[in-house]
């Protein structure tokens, strides 16, 4: 692999590497062309295999998977997208080519249109897509429905357009992070915002137990009552959670906090970042040990499950995986019901 991986990414169900040359894997399910390649045995790739394309020259930096797409950032900041190219209800879908085409080989996104504006990171959700651009502008498009697309509508869009609202407050955002219909974002102050879907509280803004399912912010809205400032987001199907520069995690939405909330099993050790799958959560610590809970999904993925406990049960509060805690991870990704790790030290 020449140097081993340095970036991986977990979608419903396929996943993707980078190398430390800047290569991009693929492997799982090879629907709607998402895997980038045509090396699948029918619906299938079963091994890791590169993408072919234009894509297969650059250096990738980052890999994101959602639903039935998939994306790669460079080392140049250019947004490379393939795979389904329009939503099941005809919209314009999330790869961001203007045309609503599915893209079997990986294409070059232009965003600004004709300026070719530079990214510095990438987030996906289940049908729409966010960018961070160099300057801290934040783009997005695709499916608009539930306002995921933070402009103040519902409305598809088709290529991405800036999310005005961060300008015209002059929020320079750091981070991005998507769930299935909602979005998050960090700030350079170290405060959260979050906009989309709130029907499960994964906004974290309070409101209870009167949220349904039209329940909705279509702008970026500050989520409050966090104490501390912010170094790491995540988004999941439902919910979301953040890490503090001091170590504390903090949790929200799944229909069981409507806002953050610190989760104290694991104020013994210091969390350096999180990652939320479909009503699960694993979370990483600056030793390189890992702990899950949520649901286990014995029922998709076998005895083990989603959380990697040796067991299909819903664990309530954080566990050590013991499986691999004499080997230290330097990051974790989860996809819909299963997980990915990297081995090493945490930066």
């Amino acid at each position: 692999l020449n140097g081993g991986i340095v970036d991986i990414a977990c979608g419903t169900s396929h996943a993707a590497a980078v190398t430390a040359d800047g290569q991009v894997l693929t492997w799982g399910n090879a629907d709607n062309g998402k895997l980038g390649h045509n090396k699948a045995t029918g619906k299938v790739c079963l091994l890791p295999q590169p993408v072919e394309g234009e894509l297969s020259e650059r250096k990738v930096v980052q890999v994101e998977c959602g639903k039935h797409y998939t994306a790669a950032l460079t080392e140049e900041g250019d947004l490379y997208t393939w795979g389904r190219g329009e939503t099941m209800t005809g919209g314009p879908g999330p790869l961001g080519h203007g045309d609503g085409k599915a893209r079997k080989i990986p294409e070059k996104v232009f965003i600004g249109g004709k300026e070719d504006l530079k990214l510095k990171s990438i987030a996906l959700g289940e049908k729409h897509m966010i960018s961070l651009g160099l300057d801290g502008e934040v783009w997005s498009w695709g499916k608009g429905e539930f306002g995921r697309l933070g402009n103040f509508a519902n409305t598809d869009q088709a290529t991405p357009f800036p999310i005005e609202y961060f300008l015209d407050m002059d929020i320079v955002v750091k981070q991005i992070a998507c769930g299935q219909k909602f979005c998050i974002a960090l700030t350079e102050k170290g405060d959260v915002y979050s906009w989309g879907a709130n029907d499960k509280c994964q906004l974290g803004l309070g409101g209870g137990l009167a949220m349904d399912y039209a329940s909705m912010e279509t702008l970026p809205t500050h989520v409050e009552n966090i104490p501390e400032r912010i170094s790491h987001i995540s988004a999941g199907f439902g919910h979301g959670v953040a890490v503090s520069e001091s170590g504390g995690l903090y949790f929200w939405g799944s229909s069981l906090w409507f806002e953050p909330h610190l989760m104290t099993a694991l104020k013994d050790h210091r969390i350096v970042q999180a990652t939320c799958g479909n009503s699960f959560t694993v979370a990483l610590s600056d030793a390189g040990q890992l702990f899950s809970w949520g649901k286990g999904f014995g029922f998709t993925l076998g005895k083990t499950g989603a959380l990697g406990q040796g067991h299909a049960n819903k664990v309530v509060q954080p566990e050590l995986i013991q499986s691999v805690a004499n080997y230290p991870m330097q990051k974790v990704e989860a996809g819909d019901k299963f997980c990915l790790a990297l081995s090493g030290l945490p930066n």
